[in-house]
């Protein structure tokens, strides 16, 4: 035993690992992802205090972030008493350890004497449980639960009895799909900067709502941009974001975009998120699964101009054309893109989130939607 850790081992990628062997350095890992959980489960449990995370780097430069062991497990606790985790039961660790959502799985793990089951972060880890074995608490990010409920079977996410779901926005019809299983889930709201999440959103189940609820303790307020300023108890002072929120109460908001996405197109400032929740649901009823996102281009006339960038290497002009119509049945003039981008492979950061700015730099075609 380590500590008051009651576990002497963890489960990962198909076998059980000593944490005694981690921290004096007998054990090292086979893969990037066990290099990363090992090297920081030895920091942790070397009674180190304070920790180095880098940002993803999705919404600009990685910054390197500082962040203190007691502000880490205060985060962890809060998201312990928010989702009614117990000491008896066990997590599934399978997003990167390098970065700030999948340390904190391995501090709620610690903290609350969880017991880990850890696998690589893969499109579909839960594939990648022993036979049978059924987990209490996961984290995903969104393209590994559409995987799962793509993958025809669906009744894996009922091996998990509730997950959080973040670092991304879930797309509508996924979520509407959650629906369908046992496993409750939650969208988070969070940045490394507030060390995880702050918020959740309940997808299913009885709780379900259309917004945020606060952590406990933790409030907001908003800006002169409409955007969110966050009051964190164990952090030294408030943190201004960039999104663009519609606030409820101090505890309670809708979110409704990144106020670095609003596009300046002649003159009008449009919201990508709107239109992106347009298409969103053109998509789910087309039966179209690719992933896409609206972006801001150099435009001499307009100054930016917006455009739909789709991860496909062709698409049927027949279907731009019916994504016309129905986009120009909802939205105005000026948020109706112009044109589609597409692109074969979106540019990803390390953590697995679209970079917007290096994929629009590597797109092969230039399509009319009319």
């Amino acid at each position: 035993m380590i500590g008051s850790y009651p576990h002497r081992s963890l489960w990962v990628n198909g076998r059980f690992v000593s944490l005694d062997q981690i921290v004096s350095g007998e054990q090292t890992g086979k893969t990037a992802f066990e290099e990363n959980t090992f090297s920081f489960i030895k920091e942790w449990f070397s009674g180190k205090n304070e920790f180095q995370i880098t940002t993803s780097g999705s919404t600009g430069t990685p910054k390197k972030i500082f962040t203190t062991r007691s502000q880490m497990i205060s985060s962890a606790r809060l998201t312990i008493e928010a989702l009614g985790l117990k000491p008896s039961e066990s997590c599934l660790v399978c997003i990167d350890t390098k970065f700030i959502g999948g340390r904190m799985m391995l501090v709620r793990a610690f903290t609350l004497g969880l017991q880990i089951f850890a696998v690589d972060p893969c499109a579909n880890p839960i594939e990648k449980l022993p036979a049978g074995q059924c987990v209490n608490f996961a984290a995903f990010v969104p393209y590994q639960v559409e995987t799962i409920l793509g993958s025809g079977q669906t009744d894996l996410m009922d091996r998990v009895s509730k997950a959080i779901i973040g670092g991304a926005p879930l797309r509508d019809f996924t979520a509407e799909e959650l629906s369908g299983v046992r496993c409750l889930c939650w969208a988070t709201y969070g940045m490394t900067e507030t060390i995880s999440h702050v918020a959740l959103h309940s997808l299913n189940g009885e709780a379900k709502r259309d917004y945020f609820v606060m952590l406990p303790g933790i409030s907001g307020e908003l800006d002169e941009r409409n955007c969110l300023i966050l009051k964190v108890p164990y952090l030294p002072s408030p943190v201004i974001t960039n999104d663009i929120v519609e606030l409820i109460s101090p505890s309670r908001f809708r979110w409704l975009g990144r106020f670095d996405n609003v596009i300046n197109t002649g003159g009008i400032k449009v919201n990508p998120e709107k239109i992106e929740s347009a298409i969103a649901s053109f998509f789910e009823q087309s039966g179209h699964r690719s992933r896409f996102f609206v972006h801001g281009i150099s435009d001499s006339l307009l100054g930016s101009r917006v455009v739909l960038v789709i991860e496909a290497n062709t698409i049927g002009e027949e279907f731009l054309r019916s994504l016309y119509s129905f986009l120009k049945a909802r939205l105005s003039e000026y948020e109706i893109p112009k044109g589609a981008l597409l692109v074969s492979k979106f540019s990803e950061t390390e953590n697995g989130k679209i970079n917007r700015l290096q994929t629009v730099k590597g797109f092969h075609a230039n399509v009319s939607l009319k």
